[in-house]
């Protein structure tokens, strides 16, 4: 897997985009994998690292052309406003981030977000973050319109402290958004939550969600 992770930054990468430094690349690279599924500005990067916004852009843009890393933005009315927030990234493999990573920590909440994002882009949906006063990890929309909200929990829906936080943020999601439905995808539980008579918060095992032929929500 390190061999395979060489040969896609030296082929794919440093050659295509003409690289000047592979320390830098390598340094970002290590990053993405490592925060897989979480919030990443140019801004943030540069600030943390020391660098140029426009090394920054570079290489990410590079890292996303060659499909190593992906983004996702905030779903807001305002195409402004949505362009300069925080965007939430993924990875192609988070099977790599040993390989890019040697600080990567597991967690399987961040991997199982990483896995659901990467059937919805394989399922060519369109897809953003929520977040106001709670944050949902996907929206999905058709022609521009939101039709529903996923929410990922790796952790034990049978907490009721962890229940009623993911619900709180799939009703704001929903009331925001005016939609009748959302599903949250957890490990292994399934139920329906009637929120009223109009909407539902569905929750799924990933395994069966990952079966689904074509529906997303």
């Amino acid at each position: 897997m390190k061999t395979h992770l060489t040969d896609i930054v030296l082929k794919d990468i440093i050659s295509c985009h003409q690289i000047r430094n592979k320390r830098v690349l390598d340094l970002l690279i290590a990053h993405y994998f490592s925060n897989l599924s979480s919030l990443h500005s140019y801004n943030a990067r540069k600030n943390a690292f020391g660098l140029s916004i426009d090394i920054v852009t570079d290489y990410t843009c590079a890292l996303s052309e060659a499909f190593i890393r992906f983004e996702i933005p905030w779903y807001h009315p305002n195409l402004k406003v949505q362009s300069r927030d925080p965007k939430t990234a993924y990875v192609i493999d988070s099977g790599l981030r040993r390989a890019a990573s040697r600080s990567a920590q597991h967690d399987s909440g961040k991997i199982l977000e990483n896995l659901v994002f990467l059937e919805l882009k394989r399922k060519e949906a369109e897809v953003f973050y929520f977040k106001e006063k709670q944050e949902v990890d996907f929206v999905v929309t058709e022609d521009g319109k939101s039709v529903g909200a996923i929410q990922i929990c790796a952790s034990n829906l049978k907490d009721s402290v962890t229940k009623k936080c993911e619900i709180r943020a799939l009703f704001e999601c929903m009331e925001n958004l005016i939609l009748k439905s959302s599903i949250i995808i957890s490990l292994d539980r399934e139920e329906n939550i009637k929120i009223d008579s109009n909407r539902t918060i569905k929750v799924i095992p990933a395994h069966q969600w990952f079966l689904m032929p074509s529906k997303l929500i």
